[in-house]
């Protein structure tokens, strides 16, 4: 809507009432031009806390 660029991150997962849902992070840029700010900051988030490596639910 703003024009301003975003990027959703998926962060971990949570219980919620006895179901294991994802939940993320959704960051948006101030100035127009950021994408590489973004970009970057998701790598580092990756970096830290990969999300392939969290488990999936089992049934």
């Amino acid at each position: 809507m703003t024009g301003n660029a975003s990027i959703t991150l998926p962060i971990h997962r949570a219980e919620v009432d006895g179901v294991t849902l994802p939940f993320g992070a959704m960051l948006s840029a101030v100035r127009p031009g950021a994408d590489g700010l973004l970009l970057a900051l998701a790598a580092q988030v990756e970096q830290v806390d990969p999300w392939p490596t969290i488990t999936a639910p089992t049934a």
